[in-house]
């Protein structure tokens, strides 16, 4: 296969050594955007969102200059499209800030899991937005998917907090984010979509600087370097799947995420899922996949 502006291109249409590809990489980008996230509920809830937020996007701009001859060269750090880049730019600094936010609040696999409600929020404000015309098959699956959503937040329980309203709003970014990756990324580098997004985040962090940034300590230094290097590969093979396979299949494989949440919060943050975080998680994945695929089958005809 052909490399060029830093990224994998295709070479066959649905060829399914291509597909295979993309849901590798997918799943790959999935696990280490979530230890990612892992290391970075650590890390918000001692220095702060800003702080934390900004070292992680300096370093990885580094990081992704000195990748740059090895993948594509300096050139593929320009984007081919101003306007594109600076939309992908913002959903991305937006998702930047307020997942890091809630994590401060809320267990890391609840706040994944209602992030991952962007299928449903898409398709519950489409007709408002887009004038896309709605089935009943597709609006029960949002059904289903806020009803995972409401056990997971539990309004009625002691452990609810209103900072669930951050992945509920990052939810949205990743919905529009999806589509506009699968309509944009043919036609740009995806490593200066990774450049621009560490960079923004980086530099839009350095504002918090006179609230007073605290020394860090050797170990959260280690955190914030492996928190770089993973968001910034994360990004890269994300968006380097949209290129191998549909966005229908490969937004199936992203529920990845909630297995890996749920295991890195037991292990590090002794958070345990309750019986109605794992069937509120059930039916936002049953919801986010129906979903999916009922969208693309319509988008096939």
């Amino acid at each position: 296969m052909a490399r060029q502006n830093g990224a994998v291109e295709r070479t066959e249409e649905n060829a399914p050594s291509s597909v295979a590809l993309g849901v590798g990489l997918m799943l790959a980008g999935c696990g280490l955007l979530t230890v990612n996230d892992a290391f970075m509920k650590a890390l918000v809830s001692e220095y702060g969102v800003g702080q934390a937020v900004s070292l992680r996007g300096l370093i990885g701009t580094v990081m992704v200059v000195a990748a740059a001859p090895f993948m594509g060269g300096y050139r593929a750090l320009l984007p081919k499209t101003t306007s594109r880049a600076a939309i992908l730019t913002g959903l991305a600094l937006a998702n930047y800030f307020l997942f890091p936010f809630s994590l401060q609040f809320i267990p890391l696999a609840d706040a994944i899991m209602l992030a991952y409600l962007s299928p449903v929020v898409v398709v519950a404000l489409s007709p408002f937005l887009l004038g896309e015309t709605v089935g009943w098959r597709r609006w029960s699956a949002v059904a289903v998917g806020l009803a995972g959503a409401a056990l997971v937040i539990d309004p009625g329980g002691g452990a609810f907090h209103p900072a669930v309203a951050a992945p509920l709003a990052v939810a949205f970014i990743l919905g529009f984010r999806d589509i506009l990756t699968r309509r944009f990324i043919r036609g740009e580098s995806v490593l200066s979509m990774v450049l621009l997004a560490n960079l923004g985040s980086g530099l839009l962090g350095l504002t918090t600087l006179a609230q007073g940034w605290r020394p860090m300590d050797g170990t959260s230094i280690l955190l914030v370097l492996l928190a770089a290097a993973f968001v910034t590969a994360a990004q890269y093979l994300m968006m380097a799947a949209f290129r191998q396979a549909d966005a229908s299949l490969l937004s199936c494989f992203k529920y990845s995420s909630i297995l890996w949440a749920a295991a890195l919060g037991w292990l590090f943050f002794d958070e345990t899922l309750t019986l109605a975080d794992m069937a509120g998680a059930v039916l936002i994945m049953f919801s986010g996949v129906l979903i999916t695929l009922r969208t693309s089958r319509k988008a096939r005809r």
